[in-house]
């Protein structure tokens, strides 16, 4: 297990918009970082929403939480759902934490994962990090 968020892609945000859900992951590939908007479905919007707001860790004022998807899945036996570790920090604390998502959801957020260049994720809409709510 890591102890630092080194080379894992960070959820930003999820959110609902025109009846529609999108979740924000922000991707760092060599010098340059883009936030990409990605749709996802209710069943997919849940779950993202419950880590993001997640807060394992003491409040600290002015100290807020990251989320960043770790490169670890594994199936949940008998069910649609995966195992995902995600890195929660808050700053010097952080620790990766298991949550049951949807399996696609789980293999869409490990695609981020696995991004060598943009190119591949040329489809998806870049946005500004203060163009998403949280």
């Amino acid at each position: 297990m890591r102890d630092n968020h080194e080379g894992m892609p960070e959820l930003l945000a999820v959110y609902e918009r025109d009846g529609n859900y999108f979740g924000v992951v922000a991707v760092t590939i060599g010098p340059e970082c883009r936030h990409i908007e990605f749709g996802i479905p209710l069943q997919s919007y849940q779950p993202l929403r419950r880590i993001l707001q997640s807060r394992p860790f003491d409040h600290l004022p002015g100290l807020r939480y990251r989320y960043f998807i770790a490169h670890s899945v594994s199936r949940v036996p008998d069910t649609e759902l995966a195992r995902l570790d995600i890195r929660i920090e808050q700053g010097s604390s952080g620790r990766q934490f298991p949550f049951d998502v949807p399996f696609t959801l789980a293999a869409n957020l490990l695609w981020f994962c696995e991004l060598k260049d943009f190119k591949a994720a040329s489809h998806l809409r870049t946005v500004e990090s203060e163009n998403h709510a949280g």
